[in-house]
C-alpha cells in the first residue's frame, strides 16, 4: 500500500522567519510523517533558504498565480498571505502530496494532531472554530459579535485531503480571494477567513474539530477551566494541549497576551501559562527574531523605495473592481499609469486630482448654492497637502506631486477668472 504523502506549510514575508521556524519545527517534531514547506511572499534575499533549505522554500513566483503583482499591490501583507493560501494548497497537491495542513506562522505545537488526522481520514476538510462554548457574560457576547464579522472559523489551522471536492473548493476560494481577500468590515470581508463561513453549505466533507486543545488563543481564553504542566506536557481542561496560537504576541509586553486582548492578562492564569509565553519568547530570540522582524516587506513599496499608502492600495482595488481597464504589467513602478492617473483631473470641469476626489468623495467636493465647486476642490487639495503625511502616512514623494498639481490648479483658476472677467 502506497504511503500517503503529507505536507505542512505556512505563508510569510521575510520579517516572520523566526516565527515560521518555530511553527514548522515544532509541528514536525511531533508529526514526523510530514514534510515542511514555507511559502514566501517577498523577495528572495537568501534568509529563507538559509533557515529552511532550498527544497523546503516556495516563492510566490512558483505558485503560477496570474497577475499576482496586481494582488500584491492592492493588498496588505496579511491580506496577500491569506489570498494565496488556496494557490499554495494547489501547488502542494500538484507536487504529489495527498494531504496538506496550513498553520499560521505564530502557532506552536506541543503534540501530535491525532484528532485532526482521524477526522481528515473521513472528511475532506478539517477546520477549527474560534470558540466552542456559548457566552454567559457580556464580554463573551462581544466575542461572539466579533466572530460574526471575522468568521466563525480560525483559518490559522486548516487541513485538506486531495480529491474532487477539494479541487472545487480551492477553485471557488481562489477565485474570490483574487479580489476579495480584504480586511474590510464595510465590505463584510475578513481576508480568506470569512469566506469559509459558507464552506459547510457549499461543499461536502467539512469537518469541524471542536477541541479546546487545538487553536487555543487569546480569543478563547474564557474557555480555559484548568491549565497545567505535568509529565512534560501542557494540559488544558484535562486534555493535552496540541497547539497554542500566539496571535498578536508582544515580545516586550507578555502580560498583555495579545494586542487586542482586553479582558485577561497572564496574571489571570496559572504560572505554567506564563512560562509557556516566556519559553516562546526565548525561542523566537534564539531564532533571530530581532534580526528578521524589521525587514521591510517588498510589496509595501514602489521600486523607488517609496512606501505605498493603504489608501492608494484601496483606491487601486476599487478602481479595478469598477472596471478600470488600463493594463499595468508592474504596478510597483514609480511612474506607472495608475499612479499618473491618480494625479490627473477626474472629469471635465474638475480641477482636483483623482487621489483627492477618491479619498474625500463627499467631505469637501460637493459645492452647494452659489459657491463654485472649484473652491471646495481647492480646499480639499490644500487639506490633503497639509495632512496626508501626518494622518495617513503619505511619503513626501506623493505630497510633492500634489504640490505640483496645485501649481497647475492655480494656473487653470486664473485662466477661468480671466476669461470670465473678459
Amino acid at each position: 500500500m502506497q504511503k500517503t504523502k503529507k505536507a505542512v506549510f505556512t505563508i510569510i514575508a521575510n520579517n516572520y522567519l523566526a516565527q515560521a521556524k518555530a511553527a514548522i519545527d515544532s509541528f514536525l517534531e511531533h508529526n514526523q510523517n510530514y514534510e515542511g514547506r514555507v511559502v514566501v511572499v517577498d523577495e528572495n534575499e537568501g534568509s529563507a533558504i538559509k533557515e529552511f533549505g532550498k527544497e523546503r522554500v516556495v516563492f510566490i513566483d512558483d505558485l503560477n498565480i496570474q497577475n499576482w503583482k496586481k494582488m500584491a499591490f492592492q493588498y496588505s501583507l496579511v491580506e496577500m498571505c491569506t489570498a494565496i493560501k488556496p494557490s499554495a494548497f494547489e501547488y502542494l497537491f500538484d507536487s504529489g502530496f495527498s494531504e496538506a495542513v496550513f498553520i499560521d506562522p505564530d502557532t506552536y505545537f506541543f503534540n501530535k494532531i491525532s484528532s485532526a488526522e482521524k477526522m481528515l481520514s473521513k472528511k475532506a476538510i478539517v477546520i477549527t472554530p474560534h470558540i466552542i462554548e456559548s457566552a454567559d457574560w457580556e464580554n463573551e457576547i462581544n466575542y461572539e459579535k466579533l466572530f460574526l464579522k471575522r468568521g466563525i472559523y480560525n483559518l490559522g489551522f486548516i487541513a485538506l485531503r486531495k480529491g474532487e471536492e477539494i479541487e472545487k473548493l480551492l477553485e471557488w476560494w481562489s477565485e474570490r480571494l483574487i479580489n476579495f481577500s480584504l480586511d474590510e468590515e464595510t465590505e463584510s470581508l475578513f481576508t480568506d477567513q470569512k469566506w469559509f463561513d459558507l464552506a459547510g453549505s457549499l461543499f461536502e466533507g467539512v469537518g469541524v474539530l471542536k477541541e479546546r486543545s487545538y487553536n487555543l488563543a487569546h480569543w478563547n481564553l474564557q474557555e480555559i477551566k484548568s491549565f497545567e504542566y505535568k509529565n512534560n506536557k501542557y494540559w488544558v481542561n484535562k486534555s493535552e494541549l496540541v497547539f497554542y496560537h500566539f496571535s498578536q504576541f508582544e515580545m516586550d509586553n507578555l502580560n498583555k497576551i495579545g494586542t487586542h486582548q482586553k479582558y485577561f492578562t497572564l496574571k489571570d492564569f496559572p504560572k505554567s501559562f506564563s512560562e509557556m509565553f516566556e519559553d516562546y519568547k526565548k525561542l523566537l530570540i534564539k531564532n533571530r527574531v530581532e534580526k528578521y522582524r524589521d525587514i521591510k516587506y517588498k510589496f509595501d513599496y514602489l521600486e523607488n523605495g517609496i512606501k505605498i499608502p493603504r489608501e492608494i492600495k484601496r483606491i487601486y482595488w476599487l478602481e479595478n473592481r469598477n472596471g478600470w481597464k488600463t493594463a499595468i504589467n508592474n504596478p510597483f513602478k514609480a511612474n506607472n499609469s495608475f499612479l499618473n492617473w491618480l494625479f490627473e483631473a477626474d472629469f471635465a470641469g474638475s480641477l482636483a486630482p483623482r487621489l483627492v476626489l477618491r479619498m474625500f468623495p463627499n467631505n469637501f467636493l460637493l459645492g452647494k448654492g452659489k459657491v463654485p465647486h472649484w473652491i471646495h476642490e481647492w480646499y480639499a487639495l490644500n487639506w490633503a497637502i497639509n495632512n496626508l503625511s501626518e494622518y495617513f502616512g503619505f511619503d513626501n514623494y506623493f505630497i510633492a506631486r500634489l504640490k505640483n498639481y496645485r501649481s497647475y490648479f492655480l494656473k487653470n483658476i486664473l485662466v477661468r477668472i480671466f476669461k470670465k472677467g473678459r
